[in-house]
């Protein structure tokens, strides 16, 4: 049980520094734990043409 603890939390923190180094280098976060804020921002946009 302890390792897929351990493995459960290692997947969440490289996920975690996907998604910061992505915004910084101009690219759009992924939908990686549901709807991410760039692609509300896209729907959003979308929506509204």
């Amino acid at each position: 049980m302890l390792f897929v603890q351990l493995g459960l939390s290692h997947s969440i923190h490289h996920r975690g520094q996907l998604s910061t180094y992505l915004r910084p280098m101009g690219a759009k976060v992924p939908s990686i734990y549901g709807e991410s804020y760039d692609a509300r921002e896209a729907r959003e946009k979308a929506a509204k043409s």
